[in-house]
Order: structure tokens, then C-alpha cells, then sequence
């Protein structure tokens, strides 16, 4: 007799980094008035699913030699909570942990894309909230 334990999926592991906005950027005590940026060290979250995007439609963009050279990749991961990501936040996905230095080892770096959403319909709202979102995130290198 076989459980209903082998029909579950298991979580994913992803590392995730908040987006932190300082307003200006200082170097020795002097702003040169670019935006600031910095990122949290990586928290490790579970998720329950990654699923890849093809590109949809056409590309506006001016083709150029760059512009055959790069990877573009498209992803939607869902998470048990959506109130946890931010457009700008960092996701990486395949690393192995975290050295001393608390830096992800290995992995993939995505950044999120858009305002996550919780985008389960149904006739029940409540159930579905609690079932969580989709968080997009793009890796173009």
C-alpha cells in the first residue's frame, strides 16, 4: 500500500535577498547623489513550484550583436506568502547554501520582476489566500 506522502511535492529551496533603497549613495563621506542600493543577507525559503516562461510575442528591441549573446530567462515561482517579495529583491535559485561570509554558494541570482501577486481565483477567497501567490522573476545576462 502506497501513501499519499509520494504524491506531495516537495519544497524547493530558494535564497532570497530583500531590496533596500538608502535614497543616495556616500563614499568617504561624500554623496554623489546616485540612488543607493543594497540587499539583505539571503534568507533560505521554501517554495512549492518554478515554472519557465517562453517568450511571448515579438521583441521591440534594435537587434544587435549584444542582443544575440544574451540569455534571457523568465520565471514564475510560487510561495506560500507573496507579502515577503518586492520588485527589485534578488532570488537564487539552485544554490547549495551559504559560506561563512553568508554569501549563497553556487546558484543562479534572478531578480523580481513586477508586484507579486496572489493570483489563485475561486469561490473560495480565504482558502486561496492561504495557498499563496506567484512571485515573477528575470535573469538576463
Amino acid at each position: 500500500m502506497t501513501g499519499w506522502a509520494g504524491t506531495v511535492p516537495t519544497p524547493i529551496t530558494i535564497y532570497h535577498q530583500v531590496f533596500n533603497d538608502s535614497s543616495s549613495d556616500t563614499f568617504n563621506g561624500i554623496s554623489h547623489g546616485n540612488p543607493g542600493e543594497s540587499w539583505d543577507a539571503p534568507v533560505a525559503r521554501q517554495v512549492q513550484a518554478i515554472n519557465e516562461f517562453g517568450r511571448r510575442g515579438s521583441s521591440h528591441e534594435i537587434v544587435s550583436a549584444d542582443y544575440f549573446e544574451r540569455v534571457e530567462t523568465m520565471l514564475e515561482i510560487g510561495v506560500p506568502d507573496v507579502s515577503l517579495y518586492n520588485e527589485r529583491d534578488i532570488v537564487i535559485l539552485g544554490a547549495t547554501g551559504v559560506d561563512g561570509g553568508g554569501n549563497p554558494v553556487g546558484g543562479t541570482a534572478f531578480h523580481v520582476e513586477g508586484e507579486p501577486s496572489e493570483n489563485r481565483r475561486g469561490p473560495l477567497p480565504l482558502l486561496n489566500k492561504m495557498l499563496g501567490g506567484s512571485v515573477r522573476v528575470r535573469r538576463v545576462t
